[in-house]
C-alpha cells in the first residue's frame, strides 16, 4: 500500500518490534502501511523521507531504550516531520506510578502517551493506547 497512512515502530529489540508490528498489521493492516525499524536504519532519516514522498504518518511508537538516542529523543523530533502525528513511548513497565522522566516528556510535549509493550497477544490495552 505505497500510498497509505503510515503506523512507524521503532525499537531495537526485533523480538519486541515484531511483536508490535504483528499486533499493528493484524487490527490495522488493511487501512495502514506498517513500517519497523531499529536505531540503526536512521529514523529521523526515515521520517524525512516519508515527509518528502508526502506520506502521512499516522503514529510513531518508539521503544524506551535503544542505543545512540532513547525512545523520548526520537518522539521529540517526530512533530519536525510530520506535525500531526501521535507519539508513544513503549515501556517495559507494566504497572506502577510511571517515571518521573516519562511524565516530564509528556508535560514538555516530547510525547503524547505511554504504554507497555505488548504482552500477550492480542493485547487490548496496548490497542486502547494506539
Amino acid at each position: 500500500m505505497p500510498d497509505a497512512p503510515v503506523l512507524l515502530v521503532v525499537d531495537d529489540d526485533p523480538q519486541a518490534r515484531g511483536v508490535v508490528e504483528g499486533e499493528l498489521r493484524k487490527r490495522y493492516g488493511a487501512d495502514y502501511q506498517v513500517i519497523g525499524a531499529g536505531s540503526a536504519d536512521d529514523p529521523p532519516g526515515l521520517l524525512a523521507r516519508l515527509r518528502d514522498d508526502r506520506r502521512l504518518v499516522s503514529i510513531v511508537l518508539a521503544g524506551q531504550r535503544m542505543p545512540g538516542m532513547t525512545g523520548t529523543q526520537l518522539l521529540a523530533q517526530v512533530r519536525e516531520f510530520h506535525r500531526t502525528a501521535k507519539r508513544l513511548l513503549l515501556i517495559d513497565q507494566r504497572y506502577g506510578r510511571p517515571p518521573a522522566s516519562i511524565l516530564q516528556a509528556i508535560a514538555l510535549g516530547h510525547i503524547d502517551a505511554y504504554t507497555a509493550r505488548p504482552a500477550t497477544v492480542p493485547d487490548e490495552e496496548f490497542h486502547l493506547a494506539v
